[in-house]
């Protein structure tokens, strides 16, 4: 399941240089560039809510076996994209804590400063989230169909 690398490797970067950013601004305090910085390492917590979808179905090793192949894929279309749904109210509450988390950052910590973070932020939040709901309900309707055309 390539998504899980692709997700798991580009996280783990941002973090990384987040962090020696953010030690570079505190060695030189440069306490602007660390706030900023500081809102951008809250935001990369969406990493960890799409890393949760993926394990969500991940985790589970067996397709649901019915009569004929049809009503096996359909079935399990079916329960894949329940799980979707729940991810999806799951990005949606995390779009407005991140959301309420950059407003507060603009009005209340960097004295309404880079407006244009919250636009790019939030859009951000929501291109990761959709990008991991997609692939991580097709990653595993792939790797079912796989394992039910063997049997």
């Amino acid at each position: 399941m390539p998504f899980s690398w692709v997700i798991y490797f580009f996280s783990w970067t941002i973090w990384i240089a987040l962090t020696i950013a953010l030690a570079y601004g505190i060695i030189r305090r440069k306490w602007d560039w660390v706030k900023r910085l500081t809102k951008y390492a809250v935001n990369s917590a969406v990493f960890l809510v799409g890393w949760s979808f993926y394990l969500e179905l991940a985790l589970i090793v067996r397709s649901p076996i019915l009569i004929t192949k049809q009503t096996s894929l359909e079935s399990l279309r079916a329960w894949i994209w329940d799980h979707q749904f729940t991810d999806i109210l799951i990005s949606l509450i995390t779009i407005v804590i991140l959301l309420g988390i950059n407003l507060l950052f603009y009005y209340k910590i960097e004295s309404k400063r880079h407006k244009s973070d919250i636009l790019v932020l939030t859009l951000s939040t929501v291109f990761i989230l959709v990008a991991c709901i997609w692939f991580t309900g097709e990653d595993t309707y792939s790797g079912f169909i796989q394992v039910r055309n063997r049997q």
